[in-house]
C-alpha cells in the first residue's frame, strides 16, 4: 500500500483469497472491518489504537480523517489520540498547538502522516516530542519558538532533514529513523545548548548514517558528518574523512585529537568554531576550502610531511601566528593564510627546505613555477 494511503473502505479487498500479505510502507490509515473479509490476509490494527471524544481538539474532516487544528487543553503530558469519533487523525495543521504552554511532553501515533509549518510554534515549555512514524516531510517552521526541547525522534520515513529545524532547540538526545539520507548540519542548531548534544542515535537498518554519541557518522564510520558536542573531542580511529561543515559554528570546541587515519578536512569543516591550536597528523593530504576560516581564536597550524594540499581561504581570517608548510605541499590556493598581511600579527613563518614555496612581501610564490598564491 502507498505510503500516503489514509483509508480501506468497506470490502476494499473482500474474497480475495489469495491475499496473504499486505504492507502499509510505515503507514498508519484507518482499515474498515470489512475491507479484508474473505482473505487469507488478517488485519490487526496497531497497539494504542482506541477513539477520543475530540474533547480539546478541534479539527476539521475529511474523507481521508482528520487534521487536528487546535488544542484547548492544559495537559502537560499529551498523548495525541489515533482515532476520534471513529476517524483517524492524519494530520496537525498549521499553528495547532502554538504557544500551548503547558506542554512538555507529546506523544503521537502513527496514523499522523502530515505535520504543517507552525504547528508548535512557541511551545517554550516543551522538553520531549515523540514524532509519528507515519510522517514523511519535516517543515523548519514546525518548530520554531521551542526552547526547551531536549528529545526528539526523526521519523522512519523522513529521507532530508532542512536547515534550522530545531534552531533554537537545546536538544540533548536525537533518535535518527532507518531512512533518513541527508540532512544539513544546522538542523539541529549550533553551539546553543550548554554541554552540546549528548547523544545521537539512529537506526540500525539506516544505510547512510550511525551514531556515536554527539557525532553522525557515514554508516561504514569513514567519514564524520557533523558534531554537536562542546569541550574535547577526540576523532575515533577509522575515520578518514571530516565532512563539509561538521564542526562549523561550535563555539563551545575546546580541543580536538585527530586519528592516524584521517587524510581530508571537508570545506568549512571547522570555519567559526573556537579552537586555538590545531595539530595535523601525518596522513591528512587535503585541507579544503574555508576549512577553518574565521577560526577567531586559532594562533598556531603544525602542519606533518605529507600535505599536499590547501584550499582557498582555508585559514582566512585566523590570527596564525605559526606556520609550517611541509616540503609535500603541491598545492596552496588563494588567501589561504591571509592574516599574514595584518599588521597587528607577529608571525613565525617556517618553509621546509626541500619543497617549493617561498615566502615575499606580497605573499608565498611557487619557486619553480613563479606562480603567485
Amino acid at each position: 500500500m502507498p505510503a500516503g494511503l489514509r483509508l480501506v473502505e468497506n470490502w476494499a479487498f473482500a474474497g480475495c483469497a489469495a491475499l496473504e500479505e499486505v504492507d502499509f510502507q510505515g503507514g498508519c490509515p484507518w482499515v474498515s472491518e470489512s475491507a479484508f473479509q474473505g482473505s487469507a490476509y488478517q488485519y490487526t490494527p496497531p497497539e494504542n489504537m482506541e477513539s477520543s471524544d475530540g474533547r480539546n481538539f478541534t479539527w476539521t474532516s475529511s474523507l481521508g480523517g482528520i487534521a487536528i487544528t487546535g488544542y484547548t487543553g492544559h495537559e502537560e503530558r499529551l498523548s495525541i489520540p489515533a482515532f476520534i469519533r471513529g476517524f483517524p487523525v492524519w494530520g496537525i495543521a498549521v499553528d495547532a498547538f502554538k504557544d500551548c504552554r503547558s506542554l512538555i511532553e507529546v506523544t503521537m501515533p502513527d496514523t499522523i502522516q502530515e505535520i504543517r509549518g507552525g504547528a508548535f510554534a512557541d511551545c517554550a515549555n516543551l522538553q520531549k516530542i515523540h514524532l509519528s512514524n507515519g510522517v514523511s516531510r519535516l517543515f523548519a517552521a514546525s518548530f520554531s519558538g521551542c526552547t526547551a526541547l531536549w528529545e526528539v525522534n526523526i521519523p522512519d520515513r523522513v529521507t532530508v532533514l532542512p536547515k534550522g529545524l530545531f534552531k533554537v532547540a537545546p536538544l540533548k538526545r536525537v533518535h535518527i529513523g532507518r531512512n533518513l539520507e541527508s540532512l544539513d548540519v544546522n538542523s539541529f542548531g549550533r553551539g546553543n545548548r550548554p554541554g552540546g548534544l549528548a547523544e545521537i542515535t539512529v537506526d540500525p537498518e539506516n544505510p547512510y548514517f550511525k551514531g556515536g554519541g554527539p557525532c553522525l557518522y557515514s554508516a561504514d564510520g569513514r567519514v564524520l558528518c557533523a558534531f554537536f558536542g562542546e569541550g574535547f573531542f577526540r576523532v575515533p580511529e577509522g575515520v578518514e574523512q571530516i565532512g563539509p561543515g561538521a564542526f562549523r559554528g561550535q563555539d563551545g570546541l575546546t580541543e580536538v585529537v585527530f586519528p592516524s587515519t584521517l587524510t581530508e578536512i571537508g570545506p568549512k569543516a571547522f570555519s567559526g568554531s573556537s579552537l586555538r591550536r590545531v595539530e595535523f597528523g601525518e596522513a591528512v593530504r587535503t585541507i579544503g576550502a574555508s576549512a577553518f576560516e574565521n577560526y577567531g581564536q586559532l594562533s598556531s597550524a603544525l602542519f606533518s610531511e605529507g600535505l599536499e594540499k590547501v584550499g582557498d581561504r582555508a585559514f582566512r581570517g585566523c590570527p596564525i601566528r605559526l606556520v609550517a608548510l611541509p616540503s609535500t605541499l603541491r598545492q596552496l590556493g588563494k588567501n589561504s593564510f591571509d592574516s599574514f598581511r595584518r599588521d597587528d600579527t607577529v608571525q613565525e613563518l617556517r618553509i621546509a627546505p626541500a619543497g617549493p614555496w617561498r615566502r615575499t612581501a606580497k605573499g608565498f610564490i611557487r619557486s619553480t613555477a613563479k606562480t603567485k598564491r
